[in-house]
């Protein structure tokens, strides 16, 4: 099922046995929607050019990217204003406005030093999925990857699909003794938009407790069956750099 791993989290193409797998990996990996998939199709950021020091949210702006979003929150909780950077990359000069062109998105994580300037904390260049990775359910619409910080949690929320919709909800939080962020938790549902099928686990990494819940509605009656299972998990450290949206050839 899985072509390799490495250190790095790995997303197999296709995913086949989403709903019959409980294992830690399989909660982590998401399917990579239909026509994400090419190769030549991939521009990753160069994280080189991203300078390690910088005055404002735009000295971390390499050629050929842009910001999408910028959400101010204070992340390593020492009482400064740090700085979460959606980048992503332009549209080209000569596009009309009804033809979709795929971008792709890269995640920056700013701290604020005590001299007022901000450091690179973070650079994830595979983890935000790219505007045409919604599949069928998204169209020619942009796919989503949506930043919020609650109580010092950094959350991305993405959902991507077609009859089947995956949505993804992962949770990092600051490790101040690794100077890392990460992945505390991983929430995930697939819902069968024709049947009503639902999977949802959620996985916390922090107890190495994991949730599996399945939902089976029933025509006939109008009520569902509702299947809850917990399982134990291990402990992992994977950093927010480590996690990859696209499928490894």
């Amino acid at each position: 099922m899985f072509k390799h791993l490495s250190s790095d989290l790995k997303v197999p193409y296709p995913l086949k046995s989403l709903r019959s797998t409980l294992s830690l990996l399989a909660a982590l990996m998401l399917a990579l929607p239909a026509g994400a998939q090419d190769t030549e199709d991939r521009v990753f950021i160069n994280k080189s050019k991203i300078p390690a020091e910088g005055s404002a949210a735009k000295d971390f702006v390499p050629a050929g990217w842009q910001i999408e979003s910028q959400l101010g929150a204070d992340l390593n909780a020492d009482g400064r204003g740090d700085i979460v950077l959606k980048l992503i990359q332009p549209m080209p000069a000569q596009v009309s406005e009804d033809e979709f062109v795929n971008r792709h998105r890269a995640l920056v994580l700013l701290l604020k030093t005590p001299q007022g300037k901000f450091k690179r904390a973070a650079v994830a260049d595979r983890l935000l999925q790219c505007t045409g990775c919604g599949g069928a359910f998204y169209g020619a619409m942009p796919a989503p990857a949506d930043l919020t910080v609650e109580k010092g949690v950094l959350i991305l929320r993405q959902d991507h699909g077609s009859r089947n919709v995956s949505a993804q909800t992962f949770r990092f939080r600051y490790d101040a003794r690794t100077q890392q962020f990460p992945l505390i938790g991983f929430d995930m549902v697939d819902y069968d938009r024709l049947t009503g099928v639902t999977l949802e686990e959620s996985s916390n990494f922090l107890t190495g407790a994991k949730i599996v819940t399945t939902i089976q509605p029933n025509e006939k009656t109008g009520k569902e069956t509702k299947k809850v299972t917990k399982l134990k998990i291990p402990k992992t450290a994977l950093s927010i750099e480590q996690i990859d949206f696209y499928n490894s050839y």
